[in-house]
C-alpha cells in the first residue's frame, strides 16, 4: 500500500509542475501579446499564431521531460530481474 502512496504523490507532483510551468508559458504568451513583455523574441513582434503553436507545443515538451524519458530509455534496467 505505501508503494501505491508513493506512485500517487509522485505521478500527482509531476502532473503540478508541469501545469505550472504550462501556466507560466500562457502568462509569458499573453504578457507578450498586450505589449508588457517584449524579451526573448529577439526584436520581432510574437504574433498569435506563433504564440499558438508555442501552446501546443508547451504539453508534449513538459510531458516528454518529465514522464516519457524513463519509459523510454534504452538498455537494461536493473529493476526488472528475470524470473530463475
Amino acid at each position: 500500500m505505501s508503494v501505491l502512496r508513493v506512485a500517487f504523490l509522485s505521478s500527482a507532483v509531476l502532473e503540478f509542475f508541469a501545469s505550472l510551468s504550462i501556466a507560466l508559458v500562457a502568462v509569458y504568451l499573453g504578457m507578450s501579446h498586450l505589449g508588457y513583455f517584449s524579451f526573448g523574441t529577439y526584436g520581432r513582434p510574437l504574433t498569435l499564431a506563433d504564440g499558438l503553436f508555442i501552446l501546443l507545443l508547451a504539453p508534449s515538451i513538459t510531458c516528454r521531460c518529465a514522464s516519457w524519458v524513463p519509459t523510454i530509455t534504452p538498455g537494461p534496467r536493473p529493476w526488472r530481474r528475470p524470473n530463475k
